[in-house]
């Protein structure tokens, strides 16, 4: 990788160093950077393929995604269910 600032060869995986870094790097996957010539210092989004997946790159964001998916899955299935027995809605009047 090369340096958007100085087109430099020396850059580097950088730690997540502040507590915002750290949140970001749970919440995104995300990789920091930093240039050892110019100091330039940026989080990238990971390049996920089926070989690295691992329980660490699940984000938060996913994860959260994810039991919102089969939430409403399950509530839309109660709803339909419910209808076709001819339960009334509480919020269809």
């Amino acid at each position: 990788m090369k340096c958007p600032a100085c087109d430099s060869d020396q850059v580097y995986r950088s730690r997540a160093k502040s507590l915002r870094d750290q949140a970001l790097k749970r919440l995104l996957p995300v990789t920091f950077y930093r240039c050892h010539d110019c100091g330039w210092r940026r989080a990238r989004w990971q390049k996920l393929s089926v070989k690295s997946v691992s329980l660490h790159t699940l984000s938060l964001v996913g994860y959260i995604g994810s039991i919102g998916l089969v939430a409403a899955v399950i509530l839309s299935a109660v709803a339909l269910t419910l209808k076709f027995l001819g339960v009334p809605m509480p919020w269809a009047r």
